[in-house]
C-alpha cells in the first residue's frame, strides 16, 4: 500500500456497507466522512450482495458523501479487482469473512476486516498464511488498543510509575441494554447463538475490552477458566427491542472468571465477566480495572463500554488524558489514521497477524471454560 500521504487519497471499496442500518452504516460510515479520515482514504465503491441493495446503497452513500459511490453486487470478486479499487473494506457477518478476505488478498488489495476475522483460529490463521504470501496490509477492527487511555497507562506502567506488577483485576459487566447476548437478542444478532459461526461473548464481547488492558500490561502466559449459564433461555427481540415470542436456547456462559499469569513478571491476572442485568440499576459500574504494583497502584472505572473510561488514577491522583476517545468513532478514526502512516513509519494498528495472537488467546479462554478450568499455555 503506497502511502496516502504522498499522493491522493486511497480509493476505497467497501463490501457490506448497507443503507438500512448496522454496524457499518452506524460508525464507518461516519468515520469516513472525517476530513481527516478523507485525506487519506475516499470511498468510492460499496458491495452488498444483491443489485437492488447495492443501488440502494450506492445512491444513499452518493448523497451522503456528496460524490459518485459505485454499487457492485454479487461476488466480491468484482470490487476487489476493480481498477477503480486501492483499498478494500470488509463489514460483514463472520460467516463470510473468510471467503471475502480470501478474495481481497487474492486481488493484491490491502483490507480492513471486522473483528474477529473469521470464525475460528484456523481460518485466520489462513488469512496470515495468504496475506503474508501476497505481502498484503491489513487492519482488523480490535478497537481497544486504539484506546488513548491504556496507551497512556502503557507509557505509566513502563516507565515504573507503579513498580513491577503483581496483580491486575478487571470486572466487566455487559448489561441487558446491549440486546446482543443474554437476556435477549435482536433477530439480526440472533447468528450469535450458533457456535460454529465463531462470535461467543468470549471473542466480541471481553475480545474488544480486554486488548486495552492487554496493551498496557501485556500478554498472559497461561490461563484457567470457569464460568456458568445463568440466563438458559434467550429471547430473540425485533429490531425495534419489542420481543418476537421466539426463544433459543443458550450455548454460551454468561458469566465466566478467567485467571492467569502475565508472561512479563508472572503478575496474577483475574478477569471477571458478566452480563445479563440492567445498566440502569443505580450505582452498577459496567467496568473497572485495578493494577497493582509493588510501588503503586492504578484504579480505572467506566460506565461507557464504547468510550474511554472517564475516572483514572494513578498512585490516588486523577490522571487526565486528552487522546481520551469519547465514542468508537474516535477509536475507529484513530484505526483509520495509524493504518494510513504504515507500521513502517510508526503507525499502530492490529493487522491480521495481531488478530491471530488475539484470537488465539480467545481461543484458549473457550478451551479451558469447556474443559472444567484446565490450563492452557498460550
Amino acid at each position: 500500500m503506497s502511502s496516502p500521504s504522498s499522493g491522493s487519497p486511497l480509493r476505497l471499496g467497501y463490501v457490506g456497507l448497507s443503507s438500512k442500518g448496522g454496524w457499518a452504516s452506524m460508525t464507518q460510515a461516519y468515520t469516513l466522512l472525517d476530513p481527516e479520515v478523507q485525506n487519506h482514504f475516499k470511498l468510492v465503491a460499496v458491495g452488498t450482495t444483491n443489485p437492488t441493495s447495492a443501488s440502494a446503497s450506492a445512491e444513499a452513500y452518493t448523497t451522503q458523501f456528496g460524490r459518485e459511490i459505485k454499487g457492485y453486487a454479487g461476488d466480491a470478486s468484482q470490487i476487489a479487482e476493480s481498477d477503480d479499487v486501492d483499498v478494500v473494506a470488509i463489514s460483514v457477518k463472520s460467516t463470510h469473512h473468510f471467503e471475502i478476505a480470501k478474495k481481497v488478498i487474492e486481488a493484491g488489495k490491502p483490507f480492513f476486516l471486522e473483528w474477529p476475522a473469521g470464525r475460528n483460529v484456523q481460518e485466520t490463521e489462513e488469512l496470515a498464511k495468504l496475506a503474508k504470501e501476497k505481502g498484503v496490509r491489513s487492519l482488523i477492527g480490535i478497537q481497544g488498543r486504539q484506546s488513548g487511555v491504556w496507551r497512556k497507562l502503557k507509557s505509566e506502567i513502563e516507565a515504573g510509575k507503579i513498580g513491577k506488577v503483581y496483580t491486575v483485576a478487571m470486572d466487566v459487566f455487559i448489561p441487558a441494554e446491549f440486546q446482543a447476548w443474554a437476556p435477549a437478542t435482536k433477530h439480526s444478532y440472533s447468528y450469535i447463538h450458533d457456535k460454529a459461526n465463531g462470535v461467543p461473548s468470549i471473542v466480541t464481547g471481553l475480545g474488544h475490552i480486554i486488548d486495552g488492558l492487554l496493551l498496557a500490561v501485556g500478554p498472559l502466559s497461561r490461563l484457567s477458566a470457569r464460568g456458568t449459564t445463568l440466563f438458559p433461555t434467550i429471547s430473540i427481540l425485533a429490531e425495534d427491542g419489542n420481543p418476537t415470542g421466539k426463544t433459543v436456547p443458550s450455548i454460551l456462559h454468561d458469566h465466566y472468571t478467567v485467571v492467569g499469569t502475565l508472561k512479563n513478571g508472572g503478575g496474577w491476572v483475574t478477569i471477571t465477566f458478566r452480563q445479563g442485568l440492567s445498566a440502569a440499576t443505580p450505582g452498577r459500574r459496567n467496568f473497572s480495572v485495578n493494577i497493582d504494583g509493588d510501588q503503586g497502584t492504578i484504579k480505572v472505572e467506566g460506565g461507557d463500554l464504547s468510550a474511554d473510561p472517564k475516572d483514572v488514577y494513578v498512585n490516588g491522583e486523577q490522571l487526565k488524558v486528552s487522546e481520551a476517545h469519547e465514542s468508537v468513532i474516535g477509536f475507529l478514526k484513530s484505526a483509520w489514521l495509524e493504518f494510513a502512516k504504515g507500521k513502517e513509519n510508526g503507525g499502530q494498528y492490529p493487522d491480521i497477524e495481531d488478530a491471530l495472537e488475539h484470537r488465539k488467546f480467545c481461543d484458549a479462554i473457550q478451551t479451558s471454560l469447556e474443559n472444567d478450568g484446565v490450563w492452557v499455555d498460550i
